[in-house]
């Protein structure tokens, strides 16, 4: 094979790194110019170029032989011998659809989805993520006061509420 086949099917970062890093100038290595120049001033530099190129070329021909021989495997109807070919992906029953389907609606539904405001926190929550408490029952409710801050949104919305 010629070198300058090579040197076509090649990119410039692979020719750098068929020739060696250390062995080019700066220049050489910013410009494919000069880097196909100082190629064919070097018999040494030609011959790493046409066996990079022949290992690149090797790796293609592995890499289609891997993907047909999948293509086949696949079509022909081979598994793996740990999987079971008559349960793998089955239907399931539709009892168990139903269950899966009602729970998903029951915590996604717009009922579940509604913003709720607490009364302690001043934080939103999903009102599926809340309790709903009556204010008036609940015990040691000077705990949940806000003692910090006098003009805070928990203390308003407490003020507010009781």
């Amino acid at each position: 094979m010629h070198y300058l086949q090579a040197l076509q099917g090649l990119t410039v970062k692979e020719l750098i790194h068929a020739i060696g890093n250390d062995q080019l100038s700066a220049r050489e290595k910013r410009s494919r110019e000069l880097l196909e120049e100082a190629i064919h001033n070097s018999f040494d530099f030609q011959t790493s170029v046409v066996g990079a190129y022949e290992e690149k070329e090797k790796g293609r021909e592995e890499e289609e032989q891997r993907r047909v021989k999948r293509c086949r495997f696949l079509q022909e109807g081979y598994f793996h011998p740990r999987i079971d070919n008559e349960d793998f992906a089955t239907c399931v029953d539709e009892k168990v659809i139903n269950e899966a389907t009602q729970t998903f609606i029951d915590h996604t539904g717009n009922d579940q989805m509604k913003q709720s405001i607490c009364v302690v926190c001043a934080g939103e929550f999903f009102k599926s993520d809340t309790d709903l408490h009556i204010l008036d029952q609940l015990k040691h409710k000077d705990c949940l006061q806000s003692v910090t801050c006098t003009s805070c949104p928990t203390l308003v919305l407490w003020n507010v509420a009781v």
